[in-house]
């Protein structure tokens, strides 16, 4: 294969890994817009992009300040990987006169996106035991006899950096002043895209309707989390071993094949060139 055949080739492949990347990720963006909404019963991200979230939202949260990079910024991440991977392969396979298997090297766009799920798990964790811990300390707050409103400015009155303390004092000063405390927790879970603030909001309708307590609603919903967390920490042990398999083959396989069965395969390729095949 001479050098514009290995160009070609690695264009190509370029532009189909890019171009997977792409679909693949507006389809899993509107996928997950959905699931979203048919859990939560509340629009916490509109199908139809971005702007019109902003339009009626305002200053809802930005997925790439609660997560980070966003799914261009990924995408783009996976495909300069892959490109990397083609060339490093083929900087290896051109000496030794097989430049076409460089094209392996394509697997390396699957890195990015195995680190932003380890990310994007991690930041779900973290903000779900903030949530846990802010619905707990509204819990104790009504306990003692303050309302939703008390509750909820004393708890942005508390020390803390985090996004989410962050986003509960804009809230309260925001919202709280012209408007209900239901209305500061919608726009939180809209920040947030969190069910268990849309489970939190049922609860107290259901209790300002007459049917429990405020305490009540706030202790239904503190186990709900509660139990939502224990399961997510025994779905993760289990498949633990599942997501090392992968990682795994990427690690090893490739260094195997370079070592072991290419050798292999070239002096058997060699012998047969030079001595014909038996007839």
């Amino acid at each position: 294969m001479n050098g514009l055949g290995v160009a070609l080739s690695l264009s190509v492949a370029g532009v189909v890994v890019g171009g997977s990347f792409l679909l693949g990720g507006f389809s899993r963006e509107i996928l997950e817009r959905l699931i979203r909404r048919h859990r939560s019963g509340l629009v916490l991200v509109k199908l139809y992009g971005r702007r019109e979230e902003r339009e009626k939202e305002g200053d809802t949260l930005s997925l790439e300040r609660l997560y980070g990079w966003s799914e261009a910024h990924w995408r783009g991440a996976g495909l300069l990987a892959a490109l990397a991977g083609m060339v490093v392969l083929y900087l290896l396979f051109s000496e030794m006169g097989t430049p076409h298997l460089a094209l392996l090297g394509a697997a390396a766009a699957l890195v990015p996106q195995m680190v932003k799920s380890t990310h994007r798990r991690a930041d779900q964790w973290r903000y779900l035991r903030e949530i846990r811990d802010f619905i707990t300390s509204l819990r104790l707050a009504v306990s003692l006899g303050e309302t939703i409103s008390q509750a909820l400015l004393g708890i942005a009155e508390q020390e803390g950096e985090t996004l989410f303390r962050e986003r509960l004092r804009h809230r309260v000063r925001t919202k709280l002043a012209t408007s209900t405390p239901e209305k500061v927790l919608e726009a939180l879970a809209r920040d947030f895209r969190s069910p268990e603030i849309v489970a939190l909001l049922r609860q107290l309708s259901a209790a300002r309707s007459g049917g429990l307590s405020y305490g009540e609603a706030l202790r239904a919903s503190a186990e709900r989390v509660e139990e939502e967390m224990v399961q997510a920490a025994e779905y993760a042990i289990e498949e633990a071993p599942t997501r090392l398999v992968l990682p795994m083959l990427i690690g090893l396989f490739p260094s195997v094949v370079v070592l072991v069965l290419y050798p292999l395969a070239m002096a058997l390729i060699a012998g047969i060139t030079t001595t014909g095949l038996p007839r």
